[in-house]
């Protein structure tokens, strides 16, 4: 294969993200070109109507414009595009991928928890250490297990951050005893699995902790290379969560520079995140930039090579 350009687009409950990398056919490896991050909250009341709502395929249809022209731009080749919770759960689903298909000229694939769960391991991981990624979305959370290429464990739950806001925290501060009901409801599903105790390595994916770290950085703009392999502790969480639970909304997105559409679902993500430690032992995680989108190349890619 020569020298080419691809794209990997993670279409999901929350967000929509991009990231473009050139094949180099000497050396067989992806060099990371470009990344984009926008929020498009695809998934909103998708939990309780079964239904993507037509200002969030909007929103999305706009966004993913964008990224079709973004690629004319950086001369990419082929675009591999993947939709997750949202797209798998919602009624819906095949005609909005249909419309989506059409604005990027390119086939969506709507891929099962476990496939998601595989390609986030494989965006996800720095080396061969046996280790755990937990991608924290916005309608489903995916925890993989294994070490190198070899994926051990591999499971999809139906606890997102904004799946857990919709159906339990309708008002922000959420109220004590919402917390103890979502806490109870989270800490069932994670209940159902299993992780051995050999992991060295645990690594926190998607927008829960990239935003969560960059809050403890105290960035003003969103850095990502400051933000990849930042070390998240069980009483960094704890201060954060507090923080969230005495602000407004205002206030988290003014004061601790959050993106208005994920200022309301933080507090949730938090907390899942909190529980997910919690439940498996785990003092800290490491927060990393990539995952799915670049599991998407790394998988496709070498498909095609």
């Amino acid at each position: 294969m020569e020298n080419r350009r691809f794209a990997g687009i993670d279409i999901g409950t929350n967000t929509i993200l991009m990231m473009v990398a050139e094949f180099d056919a000497n050396s067989a490896k992806l060099k990371i070109i470009a990344d984009f991050h926008s929020i498009a909250r695809l998934g909103e009341y998708v939990d309780k109507t079964g239904i993507i709502q037509p200002a969030a395929i909007e929103r999305s249809s706009d966004i993913l414009l964008d990224y079709k022209s973004k690629c004319t731009e950086l001369c990419v080749s082929q675009i591999y595009a993947v939709g997750t919770s949202a797209l798998r759960d919602a009624k819906n689903a095949k005609a909005v991928k249909s419309s989506f298909e059409a604005i990027i000229s390119a086939e969506i694939m709507i891929i099962p928890g476990e496939l998601e769960a595989k390609l986030s391991f494989m965006g996800t991981i720095e080396d061969n250490s046996p280790s755990c990624v937990i991608d924290i979305g916005g309608g489903s959370t995916e925890i993989i297990c294994g070490s190198g290429d070899s994926i051990s464990d591999r499971i999809s739950l139906q606890i997102g951050a904004v799946r857990i806001t919709e159906r339990f925290f309708p008002v922000h501060p959420p109220l004590p005893a919402q917390i103890k009901k979502a806490r109870k409801f989270i800490r069932e599903q994670f209940s159902t699995v299993n992780i051995t105790p050999d992991i060295s390595k645990v690594y926190a994916v998607a927008g829960t902790p990239t935003t969560l770290a960059s809050v403890l950085l105290r960035q003003k703009v969103y850095n990502s290379d400051e933000v990849h392999l930042f070390k998240l502790n069980k009483e960094d969480l704890e201060v954060l969560l507090s923080n969230f639970l005495l602000s407004t909304i205002s206030d988290i997105i003014e004061k601790m520079n959050i993106h208005p559409k994920r200022a309301d679902v933080i507090t949730a993500g938090t907390i899942i995140l909190q529980e997910f430690l919690d439940s498996f032992g785990f003092s800290s995680c490491i927060v990393s930039a990539n995952g799915l989108r670049l599991g998407i190349l790394r998988h496709f890619v070498n498909l095609e090579s």
